[in-house]
């Protein structure tokens, strides 16, 4: 390995830790700050205030900051994004771990292409600080469907329990505390945080309503219908989430159904997408001078800059197709 891709690697390590060891510090510190505000509520003496010491201008300046960067728009939905994805990550410290892995792209790139001449080593700086900042995004979609299906899975037996709850002389309180006690997460992290709005002063209507917002299914949709009628209307609350919990499992059963008779198509799909890609490096280690071609300036690159590109774009239209909700 060359030298300066050896050192880039060794920067881009140091860039990394450095930036694990600042995220891990302002959590704790703002965990401390969260502690020392909630105390300080209490804490009297002889019903005199106590005298805050006076934070310095580096404290001042980040707290500023801080309540000007979260008014803004994309803060709220990258807060709202990071709560749906589990992540108990701040949306300051997701904007500051992405312009960190931002940067160590732009590093590597810029190094891998340092020989190649000015315009490639720009190219390969700028191609690696976008390419890495837009890592996160993905990473979060996925971790939101993984949440999301493990919620749906667990959320029939969490109605049926919620049921027993109920039937039993239970009130809906106790039938929530219930689900948030015996089954597992991320079912009852959601209904532990309906149980605790609604010990602050918040009603159920809106408590399940900030559930739905977490937790984006048509399922919690249905519930938070049930118990705003039942709260508005009135009527028997067991037996309407009873016939939910069947509802929500003849939908799991149709998804599943559904997923079993797309999966042939889905793996063609992937099959097509990934047999052009496998020609070209099977036919690079056979014979490279051939193969290599391609890529040399001229019509072959950008004809073959569009065979990549319609190959996304059928494969972008196959999954969109075999995409059925339910």
């Amino acid at each position: 390995m060359d030298q300066p891709i050896v050192v880039a690697v060794m920067v881009s390590g140091a860039v990394l830790l450095v930036a694990v060891s600042m995220v891990l510090r302002l959590a704790a510190r703002s965990r401390e700050v969260r502690l020392a505000h909630f105390i300080g509520r209490f804490h009297t003496i002889d019903s005199v205030a106590v005298d805050e010491p006076k934070a310095g201008w580096k404290e001042t300046l980040t707290t500023r900051l801080n309540h000007a960067i979260a008014r803004r728009d994309y803060v709220q939905a990258t807060r709202i994004d990071l709560v749906r994805a589990g992540l108990n990550v701040k949306p300051t410290q997701f904007f500051l771990i992405r312009l960190i892995l931002a940067l160590v792209g732009a590093l590597l790139g810029s190094t891998l292409l340092r020989g190649a001449g000015t315009i490639p080593f720009l190219v390969g700086g700028v191609g690696g600080f976008v390419g890495c900042y837009m890592l996160a995004p993905p990473y979060v979609a996925f971790r939101q469907r993984k949440r999301l299906d493990a919620f749906e899975k667990l959320f029939a037996d969490g109605l049926d329990i919620m049921v027993g709850g109920l039937e039993s002389g239970s009130s809906l309180t106790a039938a929530v505390e219930l689900v948030s006690r015996e089954m597992p997460a991320p079912l009852s992290t959601e209904f532990s945080r309906v149980l605790r709005d609604a010990s602050l002063g918040m009603s159920y209507e809106d408590a399940f309503n900030g559930m739905y917002e977490r937790v984006p299914s048509d399922d919690v949709g249905m519930l938070v219908s049930a118990v705003s009628v039942q709260f508005r209307v009135g009527g028997n609350l067991a037996a309407v989430l009873r016939t939910l919990s069947e509802t929500v499992r003849d939908r799991q059963r149709i998804r599943g159904d559904i997923k079993t008779l797309t999966a042939q198509q889905s793996m063609t799909g992937w099959l097509i997408t990934g047999i052009p890609f496998f020609m070209v490096v099977m036919l690079l280690l056979i014979n490279r001078e051939y193969m290599s071609q391609i890529f040399q300036p001229g019509p072959q690159r950008i004809i073959a800059g569009l065979g990549v590109v319609m190959i996304v774009i059928g494969n972008l239209v196959t999954r969109r197709i075999l995409r059925i909700n339910v």
